[in-house]
């Protein structure tokens, strides 16, 4: 799953603290310019997602700035799993209201990491930020170039609700989790 998964504003910041860790050494550590983990994220934007959807500067500005959203990186003690982005705010689009709007998600090295629940990791985190901040869904957009991550959301929670776009190359979906109390 080497991919971007996944995707009028009320401020919200999610209350957890920038290093989560889990008793299994697994930890989210929050990624922006000022810290060592950003080249990661940066050289994977560049080399993995650009090349499903495009050009990645502005993404990756915003990730620097850290103003819109927030990048995590998944930690199993000192090497790097995968990478979660999402929005800042909830937001209200495509017809969905207090939606937390998951902006990527992906496995690094996903030969190596693909089957150890690392992808389920990075799907509960987002549950928990998404439900930290008062979402009631959470939604993201996800190319059918990449089908394991979807197949991945779709264990997870997540249904494909509608097709955004359709071209000769790919198809882009809209996926839905909708959160229980």
């Amino acid at each position: 799953m080497s991919t971007k998964l996944f995707f009028k504003t009320s401020q919200v910041q999610p209350k957890t603290s920038k290093r989560f860790v889990a008793s299994d050494g697994i930890s989210f550590v929050r990624v922006n310019v000022k810290s060592s983990h950003f080249k990661i994220v940066q050289n994977t934007f560049q080399k993995l997602i650009s090349h499903i959807y495009g050009d990645q500067n502005t993404a990756l500005e915003k990730i620097k700035e850290g103003k819109d959203r927030t990048c995590e990186l998944m930690m199993n003690y000192h090497n790097p799993l995968g990478i979660i982005v999402y929005k800042n705010s909830l937001q209200d689009e495509y017809g969905l209201s207090n939606a937390l709007e998951l902006k990527t998600l992906l496995l690094l090295n996903s030969n190596k990491n693909s089957g150890h629940g690392y992808g389920s990791r990075l799907f509960q985190r987002i549950d928990v930020v998404a439900k930290e901040l008062g979402a009631s869904v959470i939604y993201c957009t996800a190319s059918s170039k990449v089908e394991d991550s979807i197949k991945c959301a779709v264990k997870n929670g997540y249904k494909i609700v509608r097709i955004l776009e359709r071209s000769a190359d790919r198809i882009l979906y809209l996926l839905v989790k909708e959160l229980k109390d």
